[in-house]
């Protein structure tokens, strides 16, 4: 590791002093407790304000209109209309059935409404398949946040791995500053060269830039955590979980059924959906029946009546009145020559239907197989942390030995660096394995919670 000269110049008495002044702000900030959030917490916050899931959510509400909006087909529709027209040359007035030479001008006021009494189901089907759509943006909204628990599970694990690192090294800079404070009390009698002096100022300084820099560790895995819940104002504490209790507060995942998965229930439901646009492709074939009703009156600028010697128009709401009419058409469609292209339908429909199976049971085993490597992984790093835990407590007993020897001048500073960093090494390997536990145990409450 390289180091700057400066801080191997860095004076211990003023370090000593500034940290005593940092203490002392600390407790001056930190008068007013800050509530740390939890993995829970943290997911909720997260739930609450991330725009992406957001954005998913208001697919369920898009897909409640739609529904609705398929439920109103089957009503009538009615519109009003109005025409106001004229004709020049010879035509056919309307309303008096009469030839006309001159300009004519017409108004029409209609009320009509048409009724499908029978699309061949389609209206059923189509009622059918924007409820399932529905059911699929809920199960959609369900899988999108169970996938970023996951994210924030393993973004939680390595803030809690960074935390662990960083009281190591704390740990051992306390280790080397407790050196350099006795190799500074043999100087003053004697008893240390300047070459002492020197190599235990490196290693304290080496040991601050390492705190140093897993202190940025964990405050960057802070800012990560702030940023994928969309922390507003980056104030966002979480909190320090004790992770050597990790292994004993493991939960037994037995009973895994996966039918309830949201990955599984949104195959599902294509299947379903497949099944209902094969039937629908099917009711092309049937008949469909209509009926068509109008109610409607006019006024013809042409239609005159005898007054004296003169033809003078009829009065408007006379005209109104006489030509007021009302319609009703039923219409029946039978298809007659549309089997082949509806068949083509009908077989493309089959064979999605026969895909969309085949997908569930493809889904079923890639999930099966995912959580059951989970499982593996942890039952075996489960086993490799005990061992690892063994590792550390020989190690660190071994490191106290030769401490205690190289205070007394038994050994000398190359082993007792090898016997620190043998210490240093277990411990990273123990906390890392207590960290995957961790983070894989929270992944699975993810999956089965």
């Amino acid at each position: 590791m390289k180091i700057n000269p400066l801080i191997l110049s860095f004076n211990y008495r003023n370090e000593v002093a500034l940290l005593s002044v940092c203490l002392l702000l600390g407790f001056v900030v930190t008068g007013q407790q800050i509530e740390k959030l939890d993995f829970e917490q943290t997911v909720q916050k997260g739930l609450s304000q991330v725009p992406y899931l957001e954005s998913v959510e208001l697919n369920i509400e898009k897909a409640r209109i739609l529904e609705k909006q398929a439920k109103f087909e089957q009503l009538p529709s009615i519109n009003f209309g109005a025409n106001h027209g004229y004709n020049w040359g010879q035509s056919i007035d309307p309303f008096t059935n009469q030839f006309a030479t001159d300009r004519i001008r017409t108004n029409n006021f209609y009320v009509r409404s048409t009724w499908a009494i029978f699309e061949g189901l389609s209206v059923r089907y189509r009622i059918g398949l924007s409820k399932l759509s529905r059911v699929d943006a809920e199960k959609q909204l369900e899988l999108e946040q169970r996938n970023y628990k996951i994210q924030l599970a393993g973004a939680y694990a390595k803030l809690q791995l960074d935390i662990l690192s960083l009281n190591m090294m704390r740990e051992q800079l306390n280790l080397s500053r407790e050196l350099l404070r006795n190799t500074r009390a043999l100087s003053d009698i004697g008893r240390a060269t300047y070459i002492d002096n020197s190599i235990f100022k490196s290693l304290y300084a080496n040991d601050s830039a390492a705190v140093l820099m897993a202190k940025n560790d964990k405050e960057y895995a802070v800012f990560v955590l702030q940023q994928m819940i969309n922390s507003p104002d980056k104030t966002e504490q979480f909190k320090e979980e004790e992770l050597d209790n990790v292994i004993d507060q493991l939960k037994i995942y037995d009973n895994l059924d996966l039918s309830t998965f949201p990955e599984l229930e949104l195959a599902k439901l294509q299947k379903e959906i497949k099944r209902l646009e094969y039937k629908w492709s099917k009711s092309a074939m049937l008949p469909h029946l209509y009926l068509n009703s109008a109610l409607g009156t006019g006024y013809s600028g042409n239609n005159t009546e005898l007054i004296g010697t003169e033809f003078i128009p009829k009065p408007f709401f006379v005209q109104m009145d006489e030509n007021f009419y009302q319609t009703a058409v039923l219409t029946l469609n039978i298809p007659v020559f549309n089997h082949l292209r509806v068949r083509s339908a009908i077989k493309i429909a089959e064979v999605e239907m026969t895909q969309a199976d085949l997908a569930y049971d493809q889904y079923f085993l890639e999930l099966n197989n995912q959580i059951e490597q989970l499982l593996v992984e942890l039952k075996n790093e489960k086993e490799n942390a005990q061992a690892l835990q063994y590792a550390k407590k020989a190690n660190e007993d071994a490191f106290i030995g030769v401490k205690k020897q190289f205070k007394n001048g038994v050994v000398n500073f190359a082993s007792y660096m090898e016997a620190r960093n043998r210490n240093i090494q277990a411990k990273l390997a123990y906390n890392e394995s207590l960290a995957k536990i961790f983070a894989l145990s929270l992944i699975l409450d993810c999956y089965f919670e």
